[in-house]
């Protein structure tokens, strides 16, 4: 089941930080197999956005969950959209959330096979919601469980967002930039070596509420070589949601599924 944590400090004048990590296991050994980690908040503003993604690679499945839950002690009003590539709305509700009540679903049902998109959360209440869209990895041989990662709604980001990533062998760097905004925007990646020297420049041109996926190593440049690492540098207006995994596949399982943080 999912749940919520809520924690209300005896010293509210005090600093602290908390974090709830959920750690995935299969059915034959207690060997862990993946960790989620959630980012503690008490609500984001009125309206935010998360990626979704139902596509699937060469040995497994995936599985995008949308959770979205009420924090407050009185019922909230939401307005709910997913969004395809294109930035055509595939699904639209309106959702009255009880107090502490958690909504669950699945993005494959307003989402065809094999794409990506986003989704959208309008509360009627202003920092009451958090939302999470949580990734599942199985494997296409046996349907266990291989990795999972977590990436919280946000409201807007800084106008540029910085990054690193890396090319080890079978590895793989995956930007996505969604336009949350009803105009046409443009946004600059730029992608920098270990020495601080500028690899490649690209101008991506995103329509309004569309969304891009962009594989570094092939996308970008073809000056990656193995094992090179550098920074990522996202430049455009605040209203561009950007989000990067790295992925790495081997032969018949994933093992390695890593948000990476912006700032």
């Amino acid at each position: 089941g999912s749940y919520t944590v809520e924690i209300s400090p005896i010293n509210e004048s005090a600093p602290y930080i908390a974090s709830v990590a959920t750690y995935q296991k299969n059915n034959f050994s207690f060997d862990t197999l993946g960790a989620s980690l959630y980012q503690m908040q008490s609500g984001v503003g009125s309206t935010q956005y998360a990626p979704t993604d139902v596509s699937v690679g060469g040995c497994y499945q995936h599985v995008n969950n949308i959770q979205i839950a009420n924090t407050r002690r009185q019922s909230n009003t939401l307005a709910v959209s997913v969004v395809g590539a294109d930035g055509v709305e595939t699904f639209s509700d309106t959702l009255t959330l009880r107090p502490k009540q958690q909504l669950n679903f699945d993005a494959a049902l307003y989402l065809d096979n094999q794409t990506f998109g986003s989704i959208k959360i309008m509360s009627t209440l202003r920092n009451a919601v958090i939302a999470n869209s949580v990734h599942y990895y199985s494997s296409c041989v046996d349907g266990q469980l291989q990795a999972a990662y977590n990436d919280t709604g946000v409201a807007y980001a800084s106008n540029i967002r910085m990054a690193s990533y890396e090319t080890r062998p079978g590895t793989r760097n995956l930007l996505t930039l969604t336009n949350t905004s009803d105009e046409r925007i443009r946004a600059t990646v730029k992608l920098y070596g270990r020495q601080g020297e500028e690899i490649t420049s690209t101008r991506y041109a995103l329509n309004s509420h569309s969304t891009v996926k962009l594989n570094l190593n092939e996308t970008l440049s073809q000056n990656f070589a193995p094992d090179f690492y550098g920074l990522l540098v996202v430049t455009a207006p605040n209203k561009i949601r950007s989000s990067l995994v790295r992925i790495r596949e081997q032969e018949t399982m994933l093992d390695v599924v890593l948000p990476i943080e912006s700032n």
